[in-house]
């Protein structure tokens, strides 16, 4: 911010403008009466949004703006993920002219938000990456995204939920049309950390990685996991039936799209093609570095949240 004390002051107050009564009485004039009323640090993420989109106090208001996407470049504030961003991406360079600072963090934080193909990732537990049937590296796209989650872990010392947060949070995108029907494909992460099961949802299921320094879920998404429960095998003791368990072998016509299954050592997924219909192939990752207070690392589990919505 330029001057923290302009944060106090509404647009009207900085510009000497008159309170307005919208006529008609729409929701985004509404909104927009309100915004030019309200102090700079009261503003709510749509009303910027709304304020850049009409180009109204730009000097003022779109280093809040960039302030929010700091935080998180794709936050929604009515619309979508993400319209926050396009709206300052649809401005000028002219619209520009009074933020150059800020414009220049801008560029950063778009750059950052857009997809960039790769053929490893590295994260805190070991390197990401996409191998054929042959052991062979092959592409694929990282973004960054954060999603508007409430994650917290218990603080024993201080008795109370303490916030969870990372600007760590990415979404793996494999497009269907770089793979080969008949061939499977593995996404591994490879690192000197523990794996293990971290948790799972309705077509959803996330492993963990974890070391001295950092805690990593890895999730896919599965949407043949109603599927995969029909077709599970009964596990039976004594004639009572204690739990079900994978049959020798699924009937895949009955999947769609694409199959997902988690390593043996929870590392990873392996996948292959189901039909036509499929686009892409999406995983989550998200990770959370061990820096809070008297928080056990079984604790920092919570990253799962991010990576089986």
């Amino acid at each position: 911010m330029k001057n923290m004390d302009i944060r106090e002051k509404s647009l009207n107050e900085i510009y000497g403008w008159e309170p307005i009564k919208p006529e008609p009485d729409t929701y985004v004039l509404r909104t927009a009466a309100r915004a030019l009323r309200l102090p700079l640090k009261d503003l709510s993420a749509e009303e910027i949004r709304l304020l850049v989109s009409q180009k109204t106090g730009l000097e003022y208001v779109l280093p809040c703006a960039v302030e929010i996407l700091r935080k998180n470049p794709m936050t929604r504030t009515c619309y979508y993920a993400g319209d926050l961003l396009d709206a300052c991406k649809r401005l000028t360079f002219s619209d520009w002219t009074a933020n150059s600072a800020e414009l220049r963090a801008f560029r950063e934080i778009a750059a950052q938000a857009e997809p960039r193909t790769v053929t490893g990732f590295e994260t805190p537990c070991g390197t990401l990456t996409l191998t054929d049937a042959d052991g062979e590296k092959l592409p694929f796209q990282v973004q960054q995204l954060m999603w508007d989650t409430a994650v917290s872990v218990y603080d024993n010392i201080a008795q109370k939920h303490i916030p969870l947060e990372s600007p760590n949070q990415y979404q793996i995108t494999v497009p269907a049309d770089t793979l080969t029907f008949g061939t499977d494909y593995i996404l591994r992460l490879s690192g000197d950390c523990k794996f293990s099961y971290g948790d799972s949802d309705e077509c959803a299921v996330a492993s963990l990685a974890l070391n001295g320094n950092a805690t990593l879920s890895l999730g896919a998404q599965d949407f043949n996991d109603a599927e995969k429960d029909r077709q599970a095998v009964p596990m039976m003791r004594d004639g009572i039936q204690t739990g079900l368990q994978n049959p020798a072998e699924y009937d895949e016509s009955k999947f769609r799209e694409y199959v997902v299954f988690a390593l043996d050592d929870w590392s990873g997924y392996r996948f292959h093609l189901i039909d036509k219909t499929c686009q892409k192939i999406i995983f989550r990752l998200a990770w959370a570095a061990h820096n809070l207070p008297n928080v056990s690392a079984e604790e920092y589990a919570a990253v799962t949240n991010w990576t089986i919505m």
